[in-house]
């Protein structure tokens, strides 16, 4: 079986296919968010033909063995798929190409995960070995993708992502060390397999590679959940001491109240004993209004406040009433239900509110 363009096009085809929804599920797992289904699926047959035409050609060329064009091939497919995915998931740029690549990454990992049951390559041109491949490419990969998945979301991997993208300053550094992983890789494999053996792949090479990415990535994810439980602790403190502060306001206003009210109350006695209604009625109105404006709306504002379960949102917004009352700028916040689940992560809201 000899291959033309034609027949080389139409067998990456469902390869591309595959990897595009290998791709978006596990973009959708890192981000643990929902992807615009029309927006990918529309994306989806120009991501095919960005990859596919010049893979094609190096096919066609007998160039695939050579280091160049697997890393050519290897950064279509994350560019491509990051364009796909700033639509679908209306990233940031350096997210998306930082996440592309990580998914593109994980992918060829999982292609190569076929040699540690071959011998030898694959020979196109004997249809027994080319539809193995083209199992092993387009259904062998879905297996170890699903578990990935499922680890991703188990073990909430997410949110640890997702305050790693959110890094204005450190997180550059991260994100162009995650572009390069796939460069990594290749030249790993290119060292080891001297005469580029089983398709220019190594599954040994790529699973350590794998597991060490895996460990500084999580090393460096909890010395900054470290980070943040001590700023959570700090700010956990600082929320104590402004609560205690206005606790100690609303007991002061109560006993200004309470000295004013008895004054007001032997008035009021004394004009019920006269017979004067209208003014015991404006005396009560008097006295609800004036509690309400010192003591009633502290109190309010104190209990919804309490409804916030959210550590960092609740320091947010404290620290804002408390400008607001220095200020004296008028403002009511209402919390009627305990809040503490939020559909965002929460750094991101907190960006939102702030």
């Amino acid at each position: 079986m000899e291959f033309t363009f034609i027949s080389a096009f139409l067998m990456n085809v469902p390869i591309l296919l595959a990897s595009y929804l290998v791709n978006l599920a596990l973009t959708g797992a890192l981000l643990y968010r929902k992807p615009d289904l029309q927006r990918a699926a529309v994306f989806a047959i120009p991501y095919i033909l960005f990859v596919a035409i010049p893979a094609t050609w190096l096919f066609i060329q007998d160039m695939g063995g050579y280091f160049g064009a697997f890393i050519l091939e290897t950064y279509l497919e994350v560019t491509g798929w990051a364009l796909a995915m700033k639509h679908s998931y209306r990233v940031r740029w350096g997210s998306a190409f930082a996440t592309a690549a990580l998914t593109v990454f994980l992918y060829g990992t999982f292609q190569e995960l076929t040699g540690f049951f071959l011998t030898g390559n694959y020979d196109l041109t004997i249809p027994g070995d080319l539809a193995a491949y083209m199992t092993g490419e387009c259904i062998g990969v879905l297996v170890p993708a699903i578990f990935v998945v499922w680890f991703i979301i188990r073990s909430r991997l997410f949110e640890e992502y997702a305050g790693f993208l959110s890094e204005d300053s450190g997180g550059k550094t991260g994100k162009i060390l995650l572009f390069l992983i796939p460069a990594a890789r290749n030249l790993a494999v290119e060292i080891s397999n001297e005469h580029m053996v089983l398709n220019n792949s190594n599954p040994m090479v790529s699973i350590l590679i794998l597991l060490l990415i895996y460990g500084v990535f999580n090393y460096m994810f909890r010395c900054k959940m470290q980070d943040r439980k001590l700023e959570e602790q700090k700010l956990n403190l600082s929320q104590q001491k402004l609560y205690i502060q206005n606790l100690e306001s609303v007991q002061k206003e109560v006993r200004l109240f309470r000295h004013d009210f008895k004054n007001m109350m032997a008035g009021a006695s004394l004009q019920a004993r006269d017979g004067n209604l209208t003014a015991v009625q404006e005396f009560i109105s008097e006295v609800t209004g004036d509690f309400e404006q010192q003591v009633g709306r502290q109190i309010f504002q104190i209990s919804q406040i309490g409804n916030i379960r959210l550590t960092e949102l609740k320091g947010l917004l404290i620290l804002k009433m408390t400008e607001l009352q220095k200020k004296e700028i008028p403002f009511r916040l209402e919390v009627p239900f305990p809040f503490e689940h939020p559909g965002i992560p929460e750094r991101e809201l907190c960006r939102a509110a702030g």
